[in-house]
């Protein structure tokens, strides 16, 4: 089992539920944002030496930020093209990785997806939408909110009161322990994540082309 915790995160629990019952009808796009600035993750240290920076130890926004991938890849399941674009327009001249990076995603489903991961954004953004035949799905992490639109109607749906980030990566070891006693394969085995990665390294290059058949 590979940790991607936001699949324990209550609100894209809540939307992988919506999407599996077919509530908002069948889905068209999607759109994942993440931005935050590198160097407010760990201010006490230099961040041009953290593993986040340093591609020869797996760092980059393409694969320290590659958890809104793994989003996507679970809901709507393999890609059959993967479309990269980096940025490194930012200032941000310590660091030898890319600064950002686009991605656009085709699903083998026919949903197609733009996502969009970064080193340079302050404050922190991070949003991430589902758009259906009949509403959309619209989660500001920020604000622990999940906005479900459907035929003219609105609902918000807040995180449980007393919700900490914690709590993820504390239903996600309960979950692979259960899996463990219960011999039973856990979701994200090893072939599912490698997709995701596998679409985080096409970012290698600037600009680039990934398929799957």
């Amino acid at each position: 089992m590979v940790g991607y915790m936001l699949r324990f995160h209550p609100l894209f629990q809540k939307i992988k539920a919506i999407l599996h019952n077919n509530e908002l009808g069948l889905p068209v796009y999607a759109r994942a944002l993440w931005g935050e600035h590198v160097a407010d993750w760990h201010p006490w240290e230099d961040y041009g030496t953290s593993y986040a920076t340093r591609p020869d130890l797996g760092g980059g926004p393409a694969l320290t930020l590659s958890h809104d991938i793994d989003l996507l890849t679970w809901y709507f399941g393999p890609t059959r093209r993967v479309l990269t674009l980096g940025n490194s327009a930012a200032a941000l001249d310590t660091i030898q990785c890319q600064h950002g990076m686009d991605y656009l995603l085709e699903f083998n489903k026919g949903v197609t997806a733009h996502c969009h991961v970064d080193y340079f954004q302050r404050p922190p953004n991070r949003q991430f939408e589902v758009v259906c035949q009949n509403g959309r799905l619209a989660v500001d992490y920020a604000q622990g909110r999940l906005e479900i639109y459907h035929n003219g109607t609105q609902q918000t749906i807040k995180e449980p009161p007393g919700f900490e980030r914690n709590d993820m990566f504390l239903a996600e070891i309960e979950y692979f322990i259960d899996c463990v006693l219960k011999h039973e394969m856990p979701e994200c085995g090893i072939m599912e994540a490698t997709h995701s990665l596998s679409i985080a390294l096409a970012s290698e290059n600037t600009t680039s082309t990934h398929q799957h058949a």
